[in-house]
C-alpha cells in the first residue's frame, strides 16, 4: 500500500497555494511525497544474465534467477536496466542474490550478497549478429545500430500498430510477428501497403477471405490521422502520447512542417526538456528513421485537430479511472478531453477540477483521495455531456 503525505496536511488551509504553485507532471503532484511499506527480501541464485534487443535498439540486461514465491506469484526474472545497474551489483553467474518486488509487483534486485562482478557484456546483437555500440547518456547502455535489425522492426512495428501508435483496430502483436516471420513485411510502409500482399497472407494459419478483409479495412481506417497520433506512433525515445501532442499544436498540427523543426522550436515546448529536446532532435535528422517516416507520410491523410470552444472543460483538470463503456479507451477519451481546452492527469491532487469514474461508490485509491480533496465525481455519461456542448472552432 502506498501513503501519499501532501504539502496540504502540513501547511495551514492559507499555504496551499504555494503547493500548487510546484506544479505537477504527467504523472504526479510536486507538491507531495509517496511513502511506502519496505519491501519483504528472498534469498536467490543468479542462473544468467538474458541480453534482449529492444525496438530503439537498446539491448536491455535481463536477470535470471531460481523461481522464488513472492506475493503469490513464482519470479525468475527482473530487469537489470543498464550496464551501470550490473556492475553496481558486482553481479556474476551463481552469486546469492536478494529479491524483492518493487511496490509489490515490479521483481528487483536488492543486493548481491556474492558480488563475483564476473558478468561478461555481448559484443553483437543476439538476434541480428551486428556490432553493438556502447553509450554513455546518464547511464552506459549497448545499442544495436542495425536499421534492419528483425528484433527492431518487429518490436517498432507493433508500437506502430498500437494504442499508441496509430491504432488499428482488432489487429494483435502475434499477427504482425506471423506477417514478419512470413518475411511478408519488413517495416511500417509495407504493412500499409497490406493489400499488395493478398495471396501470400492467405496461404498463412489463420487467415481467410473474411479476416484478410477485416485487416485490410482497419489499416485503411487508420490511415486517416492526427500529427499528434503520427508522432506517439514512431516512437522517439521519451515521447509519448502527452508530448507528441504538445510537439504536434506547436507544428499547428502541420506534418510537412516536422523535418523544419529547430532544437530551439523543440526547447520551447512545455515539458521538453534539455535531454528530451536533444534525443528527439537526434533521432529526427538521422536519415534511416526520415526516410522510414516519409515513406508511411505518402500513404496518409492527417486531419487537423479540431478544437472546440467548451467553457466547462477549458483550463479544467480531469483523472480517469475505472472501466469505461462509452469510449473505446482511456485514450479516446483523454484525447476528446484535451481537444476541449482540458488536462488530463493520472494522479488525484488537490488541483483537480473532477474525477471520471462510473462507479461514484467504489473503494479505490483515487475515488477515496477525490472525496477527501472535494474533488467532484462525474460518470462518463457526465463527460459526454459535457463535451457535447462544446463548439467546434478551427
Amino acid at each position: 500500500e502506498i501513503y501519499t503525505l501532501s504539502l496540504h496536511d502540513a501547511l495551514p488551509i492559507s499555504s496551499w497555494r504555494i503547493g500548487n504553485l510546484l506544479g505537477e507532471t504527467a504523472k504526479y503532484p510536486k507538491d507531495s511525497i509517496a511513502f511506502k511499506w519496505s519491501d519483504e527480501l528472498y534469498d536467490t541464485e543468479l542462473i544468467g544474465i538474458e541480453w534482449n534487443t529492444s525496438r530503439t535498439g537498446l539491448v536491455n540486461p535481463v536477470a535470471v534467477f531460481s523461481p522464488v514465491e513472492i506475493s503469490g506469484t513464482t519470479v525468475k526474472r527482473a530487469a537489470l536496466h543498464n550496464i551501470d545497474i550490473i556492475e553496481g551489483l558486482a553481479l556474476g553467474i551463481g552469486d546469492k542474490i536478494k529479491v524483492y518486488k518493487a511496490n509489490m509487483i515490479i521483481p528487483q534486485i536488492y543486493e548481491n550478497v556474492t558480488r563475483s562482478g564476473s558478468i561478461e557484456y555481448p559484443k553483437s546483437c543476439p538476434v541480428c549478429g551486428e556490432r553493438l555500440v556502447l553509450e554513455n547518456e546518464g547511464a552506459r547502455v549497448l545499442r544495436c545500430e542495425n536499421g534492419d535489425c528483425p528484433a527492431k522492426n518487429a518490436k517498432r512495428i507493433v508500437h506502430f500498430a498500437g494504442k499508441s501508435g496509430i491504432n488499428i483496430q482488432g489487429i494483435s502483436e502475434k499477427t504482425i510477428e506471423k506477417l514478419i516471420t512470413a518475411g511478408i513485411i519488413k517495416n511500417e510502409a509495407d504493412l500499409m501497403d497490406i493489400e499488395r500482399y493478398k495471396d501470400e497472407i492467405l496461404k498463412l494459419d489463420g487467415f481467410r477471405e473474411k479476416s484478410y478483409e477485416n485487416l485490410k479495412k482497419a489499416i485503411e481506417d487508420a490511415k486517416t490521422m492526427t500529427l499528434q497520433r503520427f508522432i506517439s506512433a514512431m516512437a522517439f525515445t521519451g515521447i509519448g502520447y502527452t508530448n507528441a501532442g504538445r510537439i504536434a499544436e506547436a507544428l499547428g498540427g502541420d506534418v510537412t512542417k516536422l523535418f523544419s523543426l529547430t532544437e530551439e522550436d523543440i526547447g520551447n515546448i512545455e515539458g521538453m526538456g534539455e535531454v528530451l529536446t536533444s534525443g528527439f532532435m537526434k533521432e529526427l535528422s538521422d536519415e534511416t528513421i526520415k526516410k522510414r517516416m516519409e515513406d508511411i507520410i505518402k500513404r496518409c491523410e492527417f486531419k487537423e485537430n479540431i478544437r472546440t470552444k467548451n467553457d466547462e472543460i477549458e483550463g479544467k483538470k480531469f483523472v480517469i479511472t475505472g472501466s469505461l463503456s462509452i469510449f473505446k479507451n482511456r485514450d479516446e477519451l483523454k484525447q476528446k478531453i484535451e481537444m476541449s481546452g482540458g488536462r488530463v492527469s493520472s494522479s488525484v491532487s488537490n488541483s483537480t477540477d473532477f474525477l471520471i469514474n462510473n462507479d461514484r461508490e467504489s473503494e479505490s485509491s483515487k475515488n477515496k483521495k477525490a472525496k477527501t480533496l472535494g474533488v467532484k465525481i462525474i460518470s462518463e455519461e457526465d463527460i459526454v455531456e459535457m463535451l457535447n456542448e462544446g463548439e467546434k472552432v478551427q
